[in-house]
C-alpha cells in the first residue's frame, strides 16, 4: 500500500512539473529593470506633461488583472497642450486595447488621467513603458503564478518535481517487475510429476 501510495504522489509531482516545465519553456522572461525617467524634458512649453505613472501593486499574479494610470499635467500656464502618450507593454494586453493616444492637456493646471488595463499573459519579470513627445518612464513589474511563485522559483519547482516524481514511483514499479518475473518463472517450470505408489516398481 505505501508504494502504491507514493506511485501516485510520485506521478502527481511528475505531472506537475512537466506541466511547469511547458509553461515556462514557452515564456520569454524579461530582466526587470529599476524604474526610470527617460530624457530630460525640452524646455517648451509643453515640454513638461508627465507628472505621474502609477501601479498600485508591482508584483501581481498571472490571473490579477489592475490598472495603470497615467497623470498628465500642464504647469505651463500659456497654452493647450496637445500630446501623444504611448504605452508600452508587450507581455500584456490592454484595455482599451489602443496603446497609442491622443490627448490635449488643458492649460487650466487640470491633471488629465489616462488609464488602461494590464492583464499578463505569463508570468515573469518585465518592463512597462509610458512616453510622451518628449518624456518617457519605465516601470518594473512581476507577474508570479497563482501559487504566488515567481518564474524562477517555478522552474526551480518543476525540475524538483520532474526529478522527484519517478523516484517515488520506483518501489511501485520494482514490487510490479518482481511479480512479473515470478509469474514468468513459474510459467516456465516443468509440471511436477505425481509421486508414484507406495510399492510401485518400474518394469
Amino acid at each position: 500500500m505505501l508504494s502504491k501510495a507514493l506511485a501516485v504522489i510520485g506521478l502527481i509531482l511528475f505531472l506537475i512539473g512537466v506541466s511547469l516545465l511547458l509553461l515556462f519553456g514557452r515564456s520569454q522572461v524579461y530582466a526587470r529593470g529599476q524604474d526610470a525617467v527617460g530624457p530630460r524634458p525640452v524646455e517648451t512649453p509643453c515640454g513638461r506633461l508627465l507628472s505621474d505613472v502609477f501601479l498600485s501593486d508591482r508584483v501581481m499574479t498571472e490571473r490579477e488583472s489592475q490598472a495603470l494610470n497615467v497623470t498628465l499635467v500642464n504647469g505651463s500656464g500659456v497654452v493647450d497642450c496637445p500630446v501623444t502618450v504611448s504605452l508600452l507593454a508587450p507581455n500584456f494586453d490592454l484595455a482599451p486595447p489602443t496603446a497609442e493616444r491622443n490627448v490635449v492637456v488643458p492649460v487650466s493646471g487640470e491633471p488629465l488621467v489616462l488609464a488602461w488595463i494590464l492583464s499578463p499573459r505569463r508570468t515573469g519579470s518585465f518592463e512597462i513603458v509610458v512616453t510622451t513627445d518628449f518624456e518617457s518612464q519605465t516601470l518594473g513589474i512581476v507577474v508570479t503564478t497563482v501559487l504566488g511563485l515567481t518564474a524562477g522559483q517555478a522552474q526551480v519547482l518543476s525540475v524538483l518535481a520532474t526529478f522527484l516524481g519517478p523516484m517515488l514511483t520506483a518501489p511501485w514499479w520494482y514490487e510490479q517487475w518482481e511479480k512479473r518475473r515470478k509469474e514468468r518463472q513459474k510459467q516456465a517450470r516443468p509440471p511436477e510429476q505425481p509421486a508414484p505408489p507406495a510399492g510401485y516398481k518400474p518394469e
